[in-house]
């Protein structure tokens, strides 16, 4: 049986065939087995003051690989999630008259 590794640089669809050359009648791509690219927001929001500060947002992009059989269209293996990015420490801004619980 021969493989077929879907990443961000060999992206495919779900119900796209695996081995359209060889089978273009046999197994789909599933939507878990084509999502290998995400992202993911991590949201910092202040509540309590009258007046509070802005949300902090930071974003991150995760990528993973799937490896599947084009004869039976059955996943054979995943790689785990990954990312280069880093959320920074959100150091908790003064609001005059109030005190926050944490400093960041």
């Amino acid at each position: 049986h021969g493989e077929e590794t879907v990443t961000p640089d060999n992206p495919h669809h779900p119900g796209d065939p695996i081995n359209p050359n060889g089978n273009p009648a046999g197994p789909k791509y599933t939507p878990d087995q084509t999502k290998v690219a995400t992202n993911h927001t991590m949201t910092v929001k202040y509540q309590g003051a009258d007046h509070n500060p802005a949300d902090n947002v930071q974003t991150s992009h995760w990528t993973r690989s799937v490896t599947i059989d084009k004869v039976t269209g059955e996943t054979i293996s995943t790689t785990p999630w990954v990312s280069g990015d880093h959320y920074e420490v959100v150091k908790t801004p003064i609001v005059t008259g109030y005190v926050a619980d944490q400093a960041s």
